[in-house]
């Protein structure tokens, strides 16, 4: 038994036994009710983080069954670790459903629970035939006490049955006080919700987490990697991209940096374990991210994380002079910007930019004297790889007028910062 395996065994020993009491989360309701006829000022913030929404439609023939806690049919939306956990029966079955207004039905399944979130397995679906399922596009809440979760979802359309079926993926597990949950859909400005109760007992594995607390100084300000979460169903890494302090110095300088994305790879025994989505958030701690990895595989011995790149936004306030029909270099947070030419046609002002790939500047205008005249389109996109294996991208921006003494306003620029540097290593 390898170090990974033996942790993960001592912690099933350690919190195999601890449940909270049934009536736990009544018992801290009617708590804050008498709270708050107490003190009226007192208020809960919610945050959700936002997941990027992937949507993988297919065709499927089979249908939807259980074999003891073994869910078929949703073989097509699983991952080869959740498909393989469901063969092994793990997950609770919930077997309710809403009906709405029009005959629609939204069934939720079954569900698994890890220590890193929760998996929904739902189905929708019309079995009088009279609405287009392949069409139907709900949106969703996952709701407990003190919980309120962004996730993310995979889902599949299925043309022989007419039906959607989906794997929701929360961003945070629920607390231990977190008895009951409910899944809510909104349709057509109707909603309903599924309630359900939490049986802790089946709980996919156990979860070990490794503390990195790794800081790296990048663009002058202070990131963290606080944590690694690894379970039976996935691999979380979190952390802080900006201190509420280092937040709020920023604001104050009007030097604030928007982070877009963080790119990470996690390495299992050498291998590259799957990335799954990632998340970034900002509350009073300041913002925040998360990013999901598939499971680690069974037996792995070495970890390795990587730091790759940061996505930012940052404000400009340049105005460059252009003069038609001429080249110029700019270097804006070093990064350069070559305008390759410029000309006026019809009326209209065209110019030629060139960049490294992911940079992007938008809000762009261009002036003359008092006259400003906006981006009306941008066209001839090309991405071209150098001698040197660099990939650029060309552009021609068309603004919607010229003039005499013209200059190029930026409002903002995005780019990819990359860092590719080893923020934390396990080894047995």
């Amino acid at each position: 038994m390898n170090k990974l395996e033996k942790a993960l065994e001592d912690k099933k020993i350690e919190i195999g036994d601890i449940y909270a009491p049934d009536n736990f989360e009544e018992i801290i309701r009617e708590k804050l009710e008498f709270n708050k006829k107490k003190n009226k000022r007192f208020n809960i913030t919610k945050i959700a983080s936002v997941f990027i929404m992937i949507i993988i439609l297919g065709y499927n023939s089979s249908t939807l069954a259980f074999y003891g806690r073994n869910l078929l049919g949703y073989e097509n939306v699983m991952n080869d670790t959740l498909l393989e956990l469901s063969n092994l029966g793990q997950g609770q079955v919930i077997d309710k459903e809403v009906v709405f207004f029009d005959g629609l039905r939204v069934r939720l399944d079954m569900i698994m629970l890890d220590g890193n979130g929760l998996i929904l397995f739902y189905s929708i679906k019309d079995e009088s035939g009279k609405i287009d399922i392949e069409d139907i596009n709900l949106s969703t809440n996952i709701k407990g006490l003190f919980y309120n979760t962004g996730h993310a979802g995979y889902g599949e359309y299925i043309e022989s049955e007419n039906e959607q079926r989906w794997v929701l993926i929360t961003s945070q597990r629920p607390k231990i006080f977190n008895q009951r949950i409910s899944f809510g859909i909104n349709y057509n400005n109707s909603y309903e919700e599924i309630e359900f109760k939490l049986d802790r007992r089946l709980a996919v594995g156990e979860t070990i987490r490794f503390n990195v607390d790794k800081r790296i100084e990048i663009l002058g300000r202070e990131i963290e990697v606080e944590e690694i979460s690894a379970s039976s169903v996935s691999t979380i890494v979190s952390g802080n991209l900006q201190g509420i302090v280092s937040l709020g110095r920023d604001i104050f300088n009007k030097d604030r940096i928007f982070y877009d994305r963080i790119d990470m790879s996690l390495m299992a025994d050498g291998v590259e374990v799957e990335k799954l989505g990632s998340g970034l958030s900002t509350n009073l701690k300041g913002t925040n991210f998360s990013i999901r990895f598939d499971a680690l595989p069974e037996g792995t011995n070495n970890i390795s994380l990587v730091l790759n790149s940061l996505n930012v936004r940052r404000k400009l306030s340049d105005e460059i002079e252009i003069e038609l029909g001429s080249e110029n270099n700019i270097s804006v947070f070093n990064e350069e910007l070559l305008i390759k030419g410029s000309f006026v046609e019809n009326g209209k002002t065209y110019i030629e930019i060139e960049s490294r790939e992911g940079i992007r500047v938008p809000n762009i205008n261009l002036l003359s004297d008092d006259e400003v005249y906006y981006l009306e389109d941008t066209i001839n996109i090309d991405y071209f790889k150098t001698l040197e294996g660099e990939i650029r991208y060309a552009r021609t921006l068309v603004f919607n007028g010229s003039g005499d003494n013209l200059r190029l306003k930026m409002g903002d620029i995005i780019y990819e910062e990359l860092i590719d540097e080893e923020v934390y290593k396990f080894k047995n």
